[in-house]
């Protein structure tokens, strides 16, 4: 998918907003979160960041110079429900590999907020 994402991205570069729609609409069809990714995605590599695409739970990777893994970046739309489970999961996974976790909240207009997800123990 790193390279629809990249595709679509030469078409916005282009002004090609027919081919831009109808690609989008082709990803939507296989996968309902690709949109949010994707403007996640445009977000990301235009603030200068290295982005790939992740095979875990609809999130995208963040890498360092070298390729290397840096980050997770969960991508939640705002209508979405969101399993507590699955983002306990990933924060452990994080830690677990040593890497930064994100949640990206994405609005219906397509403005996002990132939120920086940790674990802590709350002892008395």
């Amino acid at each position: 998918m790193d390279n629809v994402f990249e595709d679509l991205m030469d078409s916005l570069s282009k002004n090609d907003m027919e081919d831009v729609i109808s690609r989008a609409r082709e990803l939507e069809k296989s996968d309902t979160s690709a949109w949010n990714r994707f403007v996640v995605y445009l977000d990301l590599r235009t603030k200068g960041k290295k982005v790939s695409i992740s095979n875990i739970n609809s999130s995208l990777g963040i890498l360092d110079k070298n390729n290397k893994l840096i980050g997770l970046v969960l991508v939640i739309s705002e209508n979405e429900s969101i399993d507590i489970e699955k983002i306990v999961e990933l924060v452990k996974f994080a830690k677990s590999m040593r890497i930064e976790i994100f949640m990206a909240l994405v609005d219906k207009y397509g403005d996002i907020t990132y939120y920086t997800l940790e674990e802590i123990n709350l002892t008395k």
